[in-house]
């Protein structure tokens, strides 16, 4: 059995983490509630731009913030887990080719 702690990425506040009293837990990272509806209310409100939505960490186009990413896209996309993720530009909300309903 892992013994992990589950860590905001962006507000470092634990989010999950095993029952044991081990002090040498693994840090995995993830994104909390509070901080996931702030950034998808900041996402909401800023102009989309396709072009802006390289990782300048990675150079892999962002993955859609606050959405699944289909396991064939697993490796092609930039995704939480990068540090440039979260840093401008900021990801898009739709995958490539997707167009917003009206």
């Amino acid at each position: 059995m892992e013994h992990f702690k589950m860590v905001c990425k962006i507000c470092n506040k634990v989010i999950s983490q095993c029952r044991c009293m081990d002090c040498n837990k693994t840090i995995k990272y993830g994104v909390c509630m509070t901080c996931s509806d702030k950034e998808m209310d900041k996402v909401k409100s800023e102009p989309m731009n396709r072009k802006e939505s390289i990782c300048t960490v990675c150079g892999k186009f962002k993955a859609p913030r606050g959405r699944s990413l289909p396991p064939e896209y697993y490796g092609s996309h930039c995704t939480w887990e990068c540090e440039g993720y979260y840093k401008d530009p900021q990801p898009s909300r739709l995958f490539i080719g997707e167009v917003e309903d009206e």
